[in-house]
């Protein structure tokens, strides 16, 4: 777990510069701040954001952004609050936020194939529950494949992990909405509402589809993935 979490520490020390430019064109925004914006607290956590803020609301005074490379957040935004620390572990009081918020950072907890994974994903979940107010909300944005698809990226495990080695990148496990609301429902204790995001712009555009490749670019119109917000009603 160690060599893991610095393989992924030297891995987003040397994106860093870049991973602004890679995170804000990202396509589906518009639609995600019509929805998000609206759901957030006054107090927000935005877990393993990499220092960088998408959503702004009226109501929220504090917008905290917690993530474990200090590199990512010294390249971030200005005018957020930055913590170092693991979402495993976050150095936080119980019961301060009424929002937590997942931007595609639950695939990078990945260790060892789904199973693990799955652990891992669990574990974080559970810590940042006990960060949440009573009757707070936590918002998940996360790419997901289709059930089959999961289902071949299981079988296929060991030759995916090789292949991210070999292109230096850290390993991922991307779920499929259905197993992903399965382990929301084993983790919390609330009413979970799912909501796919189409596409903004042409599905023609071209796009980079991993982070620490930027050059490489497919139209989005082939990539199997499609965003999910899952979002959390604690208490509920």
């Amino acid at each position: 777990m160690e060599k893991m979490k610095c393989s992924q520490q030297y891995f987003f020390q040397n994106v860093s510069t870049s991973y602004g430019d890679f995170i804000k064109a990202r396509g589906s925004k518009e639609e995600l701040r019509q929805w998000i914006e609206t759901r957030m607290g006054r107090r927000v956590l935005d877990i393993g954001n990499g220092g960088i803020r998408d959503f702004i609301s009226p109501v929220t005074q504090q917008y905290v952004g917690l993530d474990f490379s200090l590199s990512m957040l010294k390249q971030g935004d200005e005018g957020i609050e930055k913590v170092c620390g693991n979402a495993l572990c976050p150095p936080f009081k119980k019961g301060i936020f009424d929002t937590l918020f997942y931007r595609s950072m639950l695939h990078h907890l990945a260790e060892g194939g789904r199973g693990k994974t799955e652990v891992r994903v669990k574990r974080a979940l559970t810590e940042g529950l006990r960060l949440l107010k009573k009757k707070g909300n936590v918002i998940i944005v996360e790419p997901c494949i289709s059930q089959w698809l999961e289902r071949l990226e299981r079988i296929l495990h060991f030759f995916i992990t090789i292949f991210f080695r070999v292109i230096k990148q850290p390993e991922v496990f991307i779920f499929s909405a259905e197993h992903l609301k399965k382990v929301l429902e084993e983790s919390v204790i609330g009413e979970i509402f799912v909501r796919k995001v189409g596409v903004s712009g042409s599905r023609w555009s071209w796009v980079s589809p991993v982070i620490g490749l930027p050059k490489l670019k497919v139209p989005l119109a082939i990539l199997p993935v499609t965003q999910v917000i899952l979002e959390v009603k604690a208490g509920c």
